[in-house]
């Protein structure tokens, strides 16, 4: 904690530090007010009963050679002290001594007391020339000093260190959660055969089918376990993760830290020897000092070899060695530590982004105003905080009876909203369902069955089919594991005294409940509208930005902001039930609703403080449950359906609602807001809600009058609109970021600095950008580069697949490395011709390309020989003679030359060269001595079809389509989507009825899932060229999952600009109207058991049908555009090099294996050696 700045010199004086839990606080200074700084702490005296009390701590600077400023400022001190009325402790570098300035008359006066209780203390000088003692304490004279202590620490400071202990502990009663078994999960293989190993299917089978749930997940709990390895930890034997646990009292810990902090024992051991030489030094005659030295000694060699001779007669040799060890093996540590740290950060960008932020943050709240005295916190350790905000909490969550007149209008509310289609589905969790839901929650925290979804994800695909099953069973039941049920509340700091609860629940239960609501988006997209947004897709804060923009565009400048206070904390299960009921929502859905917050047991938590038990929640929703954005969305339509008129529109984004006239210039404006924020309070009665009056707005511009029938409600009123992260200006109609802090980010990137990341990319970026003689696009956005036959080829960043800017650098660094090749660029041709030498060839011509493919289908396996042959290394007579043992015969090969190298065996021996590769020999020395095949320059995709052509072509159908009749009676328009990709050249298809709409371009990019998204592109940008709106729903059916999951988040897809795009388009085709929904389809007849979304009246044949029809009018598309451009004749000339290449390089193994058998019978004795003698 730092003192306020000076304002003249932007300095901090004051630094306050504590290991014990403390809160700091603005005292009522001025002259002190850069000299101080105050922290509250919680603290148990030892001689009274336990009971907690504050602690104020005030570290203080004095004016140095100004005992009368001193003094004033000290008394400013001491009056807010004792104005503060508890006790209190001061203590810093006065820069008087106590028997000066103010100090003897607030002794005699009895206002404080020092410190130093002994005459000894008072003796020790304390500033830098050790003249005066001028850093002491003083405190309230109900606190009683234990004992004084001071250390000469030159690396910390220069003055000396005082150390004052009282009787007062900072410690408080606090329970912790128990330690869970430890995982050290194996690699994949032994995962699966271990979970085969432990797995019962027929006991979980029968504990499915008996609803014995809690049993069920309780068995895959400890499979998992015993899967992933669960092992005890330091002498803990662990807790299964299925344990029903409750917290323990928290154990002190043994803490080995001294004066210099936590050291190793190696360093301890090297400190206290030389404490121990350096005394001897000292007191040479000293017999048990000179034994303490030698035992010392012993346990030194233990941690060093390098220990020199140690003459307990002459120390002061081993006292110098002793000191430089000391200080070498403290760099040691500190450097091993710094780097430890840094490598464990490196790489886990997890860590990284955390520890960067949290820096930043801490950074931010240090230089932040204290808590003023008028509002001090009534508690600070953590476990004091918890127990009292968890009772606080508690009495939030616990229901009150609803009355008769809120069941009334709860059902007044209900009746005015038009009943949503029942859609009683059924509802199955599939293990890919389950997976996709895990995989989106890596890194999160986990919760109290101490289970995270990176563990799970080590499962193999067996166990989650069975976790799938008992999700299935679940909702089908309505009967939710306990488990499941219990959750842990993370209390974090909102301001003074108050807290915001963050909920974390089983990853199981989060896990199946992310899976949950993407089957219930078909119900969701069957009743909302463009006013109820956030927690869907394609329904988030820029959607809410978008309408405030529009109707300023309207002339509409007055606003009432409202915020819902505690909502999540607030919504009543039975209320929330009954209108997720009158909404059409599934049956199976509204009873997993109930069942789980039934018996909700809730476990409070601050840092690693936990309140003592579990206690049962009956009001409220979890927020960090998936389930509780869904319930939100149905009480923000059903808010908004009942609030909006023909005269005032709205907007609601779970808890923040805005309302605005339609007619803004008429003098009823008012009157209409009004009238519906009584509509609104209506509703938030009904629903048992509430609106805090200060966090609520009306927005005008100055001067207005409008909203004057609204200021009887004490909103505050306001020239700007603060909502969803910016601000806007009614005046002005100028918008800036709500919350950003150019402080924040500056701290940021100082903090990136501190982790030492080669941040030098840009700087490599253009250096190879200059040596491949490519640029970047005036953009930013590309790279371009000239071909061989002088085509501009481009690569564009997010749209198209990395993969290709790889594959460029690939043939670029290909080309220029068999360019300056010593072994190509000079011939080394022996010219004696007794040497078996090889083909005398020309190197190849500049920037002659080669395929090097066979290289890496040969280099990585199969026989050493083969491997050596595809690196052309090894193979040659130099090579195979010197690994046969005892051959010291001429190298002489089968054909009788000389020194037979690898290109000679290869090629040109009369014996070993094999009549079959003769029609084949090489053109140059990179085919000769490498084994390289030429294929020319891997050629761009030319003639593409125009996309604008296509997508107009397709809007026309629709329009068509739309003002015809509508299709099997209802107004649905069912389209398919297909992308088809070979050999690098592709096409995108959609397809409605018998009518076909296909595109081709010329990108470099030709992959099949870049082929899907264009697909979809194509439907988007039709969609928005529809002219005609008359409310039909467009389902859109694909058979790539990735594409649909990379609409829902672009950022992580492989092509996020394009996806980006495509997810734009749809929105901004719902906004002007249309109804679109996408569904996937399995390809090729696959997945008998799939069906389309219950909302849709399309049959499952029809859909097939339709998507078969999409499948072979984009084959048709590509085959056509592959008629257009060489990039299939070139993969057929790139597939006729690899089978050269791969032919080579087997014959030049098998050149060198004849030759290894040549020579190993060259070593055999002749027959006649053989013979016996008669």
């Amino acid at each position: 904690m730092l003192s306020p700045q000076e304002e003249d010199k932007g300095l901090h004086r004051v630094a306050l530090i504590s290991a014990a839990p403390a809160k700091a606080i603005a005292l009522p200074l001025q002259k002190a007010r850069a000299r101080t700084v105050a922290a509250l702490v919680d603290t148990v005296e030892d001689s009274c009963d336990g009971t907690a009390t504050q602690l104020l701590l005030m570290a203080f600077y004095g004016y140095p050679g100004d005992v009368t400023a001193t003094a004033e400022a000290f008394e400013e001190v001491l009056s807010a002290a004792l104005a503060f009325g508890g006790r209190f402790a001061i203590w810093g570098d006065f820069n008087a001594v106590q028997q000066e300035g103010p100090f003897p008359r607030a002794f005699a006066r009895g206002q404080v007391q020092p410190m130093d209780t002994t005459i000894e203390a008072e003796q020790v000088c304390t500033n830098p020339r050790r003249t005066r003692r001028i850093d002491f304490g003083v405190c309230h004279r109900r606190i009683v000093v234990d004992s004084v202590s001071h250390f000469d620490l030159p690396h910390i400071s220069d003055h000396v260190s005082v150390v004052y202990q009282i009787a007062m502990d900072t410690s408080c009663d606090s329970h912790q959660a128990p330690r869970p078994m430890a995982l050290q999960p194996p690699d994949a293989a032994t995962v699966h055969d271990l979970f085969l190993k432990h797995w019962d299917p027929t006991a979980f089978e029968a504990l499915v089918q008996e609803a014995s749930l809690d049993d069920a997940w309780a068995m895959l709990s400890d499979v998992a376990e015993k899967a992933l390895k669960g092992t005890p930890l330091d002498g803990d034997p662990g807790m299964s993760r299925s344990a029903n646990w409750d917290p323990r009292p928290r154990r002190a810990t043994a803490s080995r830290a001294g004066a210099h902090g936590h050291e190793s024992a190696a360093l301890r051991t090297v400190r206290k020897f030389s404490a121990r030489i350096h005394q001897l030094c000292a007191q040479q005659h000293s017999e048990p000092l000179r034994r303490a030295v030698q035992r010392s000694l012993c346990q030194l060699r233990h941690y060093f070899e390098n220990v020199p001779y140690v003459d307990l007669h002459s120390p002061w040799k081993a006292a110098e060695w002793a000191k430089q060890a000391c200080q070498d093996l403290e760099a040691q540590e500190k450097e091993a530590k710094l780097q430890r740290w840094k490598l464990d950060v490196k790489d886990d960008e997890r860590k990284a982004r955390s520890w960067i932020k949290r820096k930043a943050r801490q950074a931010i709240d240090a230089e932040k105003p204290a808590a003023p005295v008028d509002n001090l916190p009534h508690a600070v350790h953590p476990a004091r905080v918890v127990q009292q905000q968890s009772r606080a909490w508690m009495h939030k969550w616990t229901s009150r009876p609803r009355t008769q007149e809120q069941e009334r209008l709860l059902t007044q509310v209900l009746d005015s909203v038009p009943p949503g289609h029942h859609h009683d589905m059924t509802i199955q969790l599939e293990a890919d369902d389950l997976l996709r839901s895990a995989r989106s929650m890596k890194g999160k925290m986990e919760g109290p069955d101490f289970w995270s979804a990176d563990f799970l994800l080590q499962m193999p695909l067996l166990w989650w089919q069975h976790f799938a099953k008992l999700w299935t069973a679940v909702v089908s039941t309505s009967v939710v594991p306990q488990a499941w049920r219990k959750s842990w509340v993370l209390l974090l700091d909102k301001k003074i005294n108050e807290t915001r609860p963050i909920s974390i629940s089983p990853v199981a239960w989060r896990i199946g409940a992310k899976a949950l609501n993407r089957k219930l988006l078909p119900w969701l997209n069957s009743f909302l509208d463009h006013r109820a947004l956030g927690s869907a897709p394609h329904r988030s804060a820029s959607d809410v930005h978008a309408r405030l923009y529009l109707a300023m565009q309207q002339n509409c400048s007055t606003f009432v902001q409202q915020d819902l206070s505690s909502f999540f904390d607030s919504l009543d299960h039975n209320a929330m039930a009954r209108a997720m009921t009158r909404l059409g929502a599934p049956s199976c859905f509204v009873n997993l609703f109930k069942a789980f917050y039934t018996d909700s047991r809730r476990l409070f938590r601050v840092a690693s403080y936990f309140t003592p038990s579990w206690q049962t929640a009956t009001q409220g929703c979890l927020q960090g449950c998936p389930l509780s954005p869904t319930v939100a969305l149905c009480y923000g339509f059903i808010w908004s359906q009942y609030c909006a008129t023909s005269s005032v529109e709205c907007a609601i984004y779970v808890d923040d609602r805005i309302l605005w006239p339609r007619q803004p210039a008429t003098e009823s404006a008012g009157r209409a807001l009004a009238e519906a924020l009584d509509k609104s309070d209506l509703v938030d009665k009904a629903f048992g809600l509430s609106c805090r009056p200060e966090k609520c707005a009306l927005v005008a511009p100055a001067g207005d009058q409008t909203l004057q029938a609204l200021w009887h409600r004490k909103y505050p009123r306001q020239t700007a609109l603060h909502t969803l992260g910016i601000v806007i200006d009614v005046d002005t109609r100028e918008s800036t970021l709500l919350k950003l802090s150019l402080k924040m980010v500056l701290l940021r990137l100082r903090y990136i600095r501190m982790l030492n990341s080669p941040i030098d990319l840009q700087r490599r970026t253009r250096d190879v950008l200059q040596r491949c003689g490519w640029r970047v696009a005036e953009d930013g956005g590309a790279i371009q580069r000239s071909d061989d036959d002088q085509n501009v080829r481009t690569f564009r960043f997010g749209y198209d697949n990395l993969s290709v800017l790889k594959m460029w650098l690939v043939e670029q660094y290909k080309l220029v490395g068999i360019q300056r090749c010593p072994r190509i660029k000079t011939s080394y041709h022996r010219s004696d011709p007794s040497f078996a030498r090889g083909l005398n060839l020309p190197a190849p011509p500049p920037g002659t390309r080669h395929a090097l493919a066979g290289h890496r289908a040969l280099g990585r396996g199969g026989p050493l020989d083969v491997q050596r042959a595809a690196v052309a290394s090894g193979n040659s007579t130099w090579h195979v003679a010197k690994r046969i043992q005892g051959f010291t015969q001429p190298q002489v090969c089968p054909c009788g030359l000389r020194a037979p190298s690898r290109a000679h065996l290869t090629w040109n021996c009369d014996v070993l060269t094999p009549v079959s590769i003769l029609g084949q020999l090489p053109r140059t020395r990179a085919g000769e001595r490498l084994f390289a095949a030429e294929v020319p320059e891997f050629p761009p995709a030319v003639g593409g079809d125009p996309w604008s052509d296509a997508a107009a072509a397709l809007a026309r159908r629709l329009d068509d389509v739309t003002l015809s009749a509508p299709e099997n009676g209802c107004g649905d328009v069912l389209l398919a989507t297909d992308g088809s990709s070979k050999h690098q050249v592709g096409s995108a298809a959609v397809v409605h009825g018998d009518a076909h709409f296909v595109a081709t371009d010329n990108n470099e990019d030709q992959m099949p899932f870049t082929c899907e998204l264009k697909a979809l592109r194509l439907v988007s940008a039709a969609l928005l060229q529809v002219t005609v709106i008359a409310g039909r729903r467009f389902c859109v059916l694909s058979d790539c999952q990735g594409a649909l999951d990379a609409l829902e988040d672009p950022l992580q897809c492989a092509l996020p600009l394009l996806a980006a795009e495509v997810s734009r388009n749809l929105q901004s085709a719902r906004a002007l109207g249309h109804q679109v929904d996408l569904a996937w389809i399995p390809s090729h007849g696959k997945q008998q058991s799939w069906k389309p979304p219950a909302s849709w009246i399309f049959s499952v044949p029809v859909c097939r049908a339709l998507n078969d029809q999409a499948d072979r009018a984009a084959e048709t598309a590509r085959e056509a555009h592959a008629a257009r451009c060489s990039r299939v004749q070139w993969w057929s000339q790139w597939q006729a090099a690899k089978e050269w290449e791969m032919a080579a390089i087997k014959h030049s193994a098998a050149a060198a294996g004849a030759l290894d058998a040549h020579y190993r019978r060259a070593l055999e004795p002749a027959d006649d050696d053989q013979d016996g003698v008669g």
